[in-house]
């Protein structure tokens, strides 16, 4: 089950269940250099994919990362960027998000979020990169 599912029929999107548009504010615009989405993909076809379990108060999200090296996750800025390293999990070698009890969970030790981020009106670039540690 993906957790942004596009709708050919009115191009909407639902995140976490909760409806999306493509003109919502926080959806990146697609006209600029961006993955959007992407393609769903087979049980088991990606062996470098880490699920992130995110944490801050009274919120909770998923997002997703590839393994980069032994110590290092690749993953979206806007996925990582309110909840802080003590509010991100790491889960590897899960195959379905919603299950992850076959998988090998880690804590993070740092978060590093891409200097040149800018994001929004006017801008023709958005650097939605993290690395996790």
């Amino acid at each position: 089950r993906p957790f942004l599912r596009v709708s050919p029929i009115d191009n909407s999107c639902t995140f976490i269940g909760h409806p999306l548009y493509i003109d919502d504010p926080w959806v990146p615009n697609p006209e600029v250099d961006a993955v959007l989405f992407g393609k769903i993909a087979e049980l088991g076809q990606f062996k470098y994919y880490a699920l992130l379990k995110l944490q801050k108060g009274g919120v909770t999200a998923t997002c997703g990362g590839a393994i980069i090296g032994e110590r290092h996750i690749i993953t979206a800025w806007h996925c990582v960027e309110d909840f802080g390293k003590e509010g991100i999990e790491v889960i590897v070698g899960a195959v379905e998000y919603d299950k992850d009890a076959n998988g090998q969970s880690y804590r993070v030790a740092a978060v590093k979020l891409h200097e040149s981020r800018s994001c929004g009106p006017g801008q023709d670039r958005c650097y939605d990169i993290a690395v996790l540690v």
